[in-house]
This record gives C-alpha cells, structure tokens and sequence, in this order.
C-alpha cells in the first residue's frame, strides 16, 4: 500500500498538470482546424523558433510545462524504483545497509525537495494557464505566491534533511562512572571486553533507568558538562541489585558485542539514520501543524514508502545482531545466566513503574525517599508474592526488551536461540532460585549506594521540575508512625544485620496493630539507615512522654518477636528489650500509684526535608 500511494504521489500532480495543458493546445489546435499531431509537426519542428505559426506563440510554454511534468513523474518512479531495488539487493546484511541506505536516503530526501518543488510550479503554472485560457487575464502575484510558498517547502525540507544527518545527541539521567571510585566495576567490564572480543567502551554511565544498552549517539548526563562522545554502556543500578553478578557478565557482554564486528558500523550509520527517517515519518502522520499542509501530502507519502521500504530489513537485521549478540555475551558467563537476565529485565521493568508511582506519591505528601534504587530491590524482596512470580515469567516470554535504538526479538525467541529448554527454565523451582537465593552483583561492587543517593535526588528534582514542594505538616498518627517504625528499624538492625525475617515480622505485626497506616517504604529505609535516626536512649526517653502502659505492653510484644524471627536472641537485642521492659515495669507501677498524666505528642525524630 505505500508504495501504492507513493506511485499516486509521483505521477497525481504531472497528470493534471498534463490533462489541463492538453486540454488548452487542444482548443488552441481546434481554433485552427487542426488535431493535436499536426498542431504540434508546425509549433515544435526543431524545437521554438521565432518563425512558427502565429498560432503557437500562445502555446509556445505549454509544450515546457508538459517537458516539466514528465521529467517530475519520471524523477518520482525512478526514486520509488531505486529505494525498492536497494531494499532488494542490501537484504539483512548489516554491512550493506550502513554504507547505502545512508547516502540513498540523503539522496532520496533532495530528491523529495526538489519534487516538491516540482509539482507546486507544476499547480502554479496550470492555474496561469487555466486563467489565461479561460478568463482571459491572470494574477501574478498569485503565480508568485505559489513560488514563493514552493520554494519556502521545499527549502524546509531540505533543512530537515541536514538536521536529520547531523549526529543525534541523545540525553540519560545518569552518572558517568568513575574507576576511582568504582575500580571493581571497571576491572569487571574489562574482564567482560576480553572474554567477548569487544572494545572496551569509551564511556560508562550508571543510571537507575531498568535496562542496560549500547549506544554510538553522543550523550549529554545531568551531571558532566561534557558530552559523552564515542562508545557509551549503560548499566542499571536497580537491576545490579536484583541480577546475580554472572547475569550482569552475560548482559554486559550481550552490549559490548553491539561494540565488535559489522555491529558498530551498523549502529553509527544505519540505526540513527533510519531511526530519524522513521521518527518524521511518524510525525507527519501525526498531522502537526506543519505537516497539516495539503502540499506536503506527496512529501509524506514518500517518505512513508522509503521508511517501508527498508523497515523489514531493518527488523531482519536487529532480529539477526540480537541473536548474535546473545550468542557472544553468553560466553561471558553461560547462556542460563543471559536468559534469566532477560526474564528479570522484563519483570523489573514493569515493577519499576510502580517504584516511580510510588515516589510521586510519595513526593505530594511531602516525602522524599534517599535511595529509590533500594527501595526498589525491598520491593521485590517484600512485596511480590512468591507464588505469582511463574505466571510474571511466562508472561515475560512474550516480552520485548526495551532499547532506545531499535526492537529485539521476543525473549521466548532469545532462549530458544540460545539452546535453553523453556520448561526447565520457567520452572517454579529455578525461578525461586534465581529471584531470591542469588547474590546480588551489587554485592560485589564499589560505592554503589553514593552514586545511587545522587541520581535519587536527580530524579526528585525532574519529577518536582520548577516547583517549590514544602514538607508537609505531619498529622499526629503519622508522627507515631515513624516513631513506632524508627523504634522497630533499631531492632531489625540490633544485631548488625538487617534480616528479611525481621523485617517481614515487624511489618507484620505493625500493619496488624495500626493497620494500612503503616508506611513500609519508611520503614524499610529506617532499617537500611540506622545512623540517620534518634539514638535508641532518645526514642526510649520520648516513648515515656509518646506511649501509654498498654502502648508498651504492645510495643514490648512486638519488639520481642521481632528479635525471635531469625532464630536467635542477640545480646544487643536482649538488652533493647531490657531497656523496653524496665520502662514498661516503671510505668506499669507509676499506672497502679495513679500518678501517669496523659503524654504529649513528641516527634520521634527530627523531620528530613529535600533540599
């Protein structure tokens, strides 16, 4: 069908301009008894000549108009003919494509400019000529117009051509990484390069996006006044949380090997070009208001037919350096570890759009969380049912990874491409395995969380943009909320470890006592940051002033199933619940000498606003 419409472009315009030119040499040719032939054996004998037949002096240019609407139609089959043939003829081949499809599109695009061009002088000089014949006078300021508004096109399409074949810059809210600060990552990507065969690349940027990816196009960071040019790997922080390190090996290598072989000159000639032509295309199609214009409608259809002509191949050959990609990252750790990185990749994606739900609402109520990328990982550790996590993977199957440049294969495809038996892999079993028994990569990295605090605040300030959000004024159930969760965070965090049982029970139990008022997310960032809260002398100083007899006995209770839920009873736990239990006696006793005022509202600790 696009080509269909591309041919109606190519010959609509000429043809009418033709039909009404005929039209008037054939009145002109009956004027003098003659038949278009012969009109034409005396008026075009060796070309115009001032000797002709009276006749002709007035139809002298319209025999130039036909020579013009000819030469359009010609020029428009022979752009359609050649975008086909090169479609033929390049195929899938990678190499093919990066060095033609280039220089043909640019050639295409001028070609379309001047088609323009072409065709609006076409419609002026029918119009004239129509005028002319007809009413016996013609505007030529009107001629002019059509001129000038021709002109003005395709000018504008031709500027959109250069801008389009100028170098993409791209942006990522990310951190360029420092092998100062990171010196086990850079090791690691080294490691990765040599095992692949790839370059090492010239840039790489930490980022909290959930998804890694290659890329050629120069790239812009919030926070380096340096544009990244050159080869540039993206590697997500939430997911080095939740993938094991060999599932990062393996998707680290699948990206390094878009930097080996026909790959790179794929993706610095063909994908960015390619993609600018589709991206137009899309956005004529979309009727804004500059491509609203009716003669720009040829325009937009042959654009659409040079995108289609070479959108198959473009997908043959994504579907091919995907798999071959896979191929060659597997070897970095082992074709399991790639496929159930792909699996998580899918997964996590969709939970980390409900992390960023999360934190806009966490940010209208005036709540600013320090590291999502933490926040995140409990998420999955704490929110995810078990049991649906099978369903989520096959679901995931049918999934395609996300990349700023162009689509992969569905993931089903990938793992058979890669000799896994999807039954084995998708079992309850391994999935189990893989989502909660593995060692996170970011186990064994450097200043991870720094780097993650950073990019938090970055992304508080994109979500906020040029809005002033205050701290708002805690109600005094929120401020018992944090109270209690500060008071359960020392607990989970008393022995030195912060164990998911403990973890797991208090909000348990805390949900069981004050209900859905309780604010996980908070408590589990209390756990992951003690040293940010009161002292636990402060809370249990506060807690005589913030809770009553029954309140202790409650806040006792739970403070001791706590300590019980990995097993043990440590020696800094023992001596919280002590300290618990001595105040608990004294109020018990103050209770029963009826000497306990009603206690004040007293802050558990001091608000934290973002800065």
């Amino acid at each position: 069908m696009p080509a269909l419409r591309a041919i109606l472009a190519a010959l609509f315009i000429p043809a009418l301009g033709v039909a009404v030119t005929l039209y008037i040499i054939h009145s002109a040719a009956a004027a003098e008894g003659a038949n278009l032939p012969e009109i034409a054996s005396f008026c075009l004998p060796n070309g115009l000549s001032l000797s002709l037949s009276p006749v002709c002096a007035n139809i002298q240019n319209h025999y130039t108009l036909l020579l013009v609407c000819a030469a359009t139609a010609a020029a428009g089959l022979a752009l359609i003919l050649a975008f086909a043939l090169a479609s033929f003829l390049t195929g899938a081949n990678r190499v093919l494509l990066s060095f033609i499809f280039p220089g043909l599109s640019f050639l295409g695009l001028v070609v379309v400019a001047v088609l323009v061009i072409a065709q609006i002088a076409i419609i002026a000089a029918a119009a004239y000529f129509a005028e002319a014949f007809w009413l016996g006078q013609v505007h030529v300021t009107i001629l002019h117009g059509f001129a000038a508004i021709g002109a003005l096109l395709g000018l504008g399409i031709l500027w959109r051509t250069l801008r389009m074949f100028r170098p993409a810059v791209g942006a990522v809210v990310g951190v360029p990484f420092s092998p100062i600060e990171q010196p086990r990552l850079a090791l690691l990507v080294q490691q990765i390069a040599k095992a692949t065969n790839a370059r090492m690349p010239d840039n790489i940027v930490l980022g909290l996006d959930p998804n890694f990816f290659a890329t050629t196009a120069p790239m812009h960071t919030p926070t380096s006044r340096r544009l990244l040019t050159g080869q540039t790997l993206y590697l997500s922080l939430p997911l080095m949380r939740v993938l094991s390190l060999d599932e990062v090996k393996a998707v680290v290598g699948h990206e390094l090997a878009h930097f080996s072989g026909a790959d790179t000159i794929y993706s610095r000639n063909f994908a960015p070009i390619y993609r600018g032509l589709e991206e137009a295309s899309q956005a004529a199609g979309e009727h804004k208001k500059y491509d609203r214009n009716p003669l720009l409608m040829p325009a937009r259809l042959f654009l659409r037919f040079m995108v289609d002509c070479f959108a198959r191949n473009a997908a043959r050959s994504s579907r091919s350096r995907e798999l071959r990609a896979d191929q060659i990252g597997s070897t970095a750790s082992s074709p399991a570890d790639l496929g159930y990185a792909l699996i998580k990749v899918g997964i996590l994606s969709m939970l980390w759009n409900k992390e960023i739900e999360d934190t806009l609402n966490d940010i209208s109520r005036g709540k600013f969380r320090r590291n999502m990328s933490a926040s995140f990982q409990d998420k999955l550790r704490y929110d995810v049912e078990p049991e649906k996590l099978p369903p989520l993977v096959a679901y995931s199957l049918g999934d395609h990874t996300s990349h700023p440049t162009d689509s992969h294969p569905e993931t089903k495809e990938r793992l058979t491409h890669l000799g896994l038996n999807l039954v084995d892999v998708t079992s309850e079993e391994r999935v189990m395995e893989r989502f909660f028994a593995a060692k996170p990569a970011a186990m064994a990295l450097d200043n991870m969380e720094n780097v993650e605090e950073i990019l938090t605040q970055i992304y508080h300030q994109i979500i906020i943009g040029p809005r002033n959000v205050p701290q708002a004024e805690r109600t005094t159930d929120e401020v018992f909320v944090s109270f209690l969760s500060a008071f359960l965070a020392h607990m989970v965090a008393a022995d030195g470890v912060v164990d998911e049982r403990e973890i797991e029970t208090a909000e348990r139990e805390a949900i069981s006592h004050i209900g859905n008022g309780f604010d996980t997310r908070e408590f589990r960032e209390f756990c992951r940051n003690t040293d940010q809260l009161a002292p636990l002398s402060k809370l249990a100083e506060w807690s005589t002033k913030f809770l009553t007899a029954s309140g202790f006995e409650m806040l006792l209770d739970m403070l001791k199933k706590i300590a019980e839920a990995d097993g043990e009873l440590h020696e800094r736990e023992q001596k919280i619940l002590g300290d618990v239990r001595a105040i608990y006696d004294g109020l018990k006793a103050a209770k029963d000498a009826g000497a306990i005022a009603a206690p004040p509202n007293t802050p558990p600790r001091q608000s934290r606003s973002q800065s």
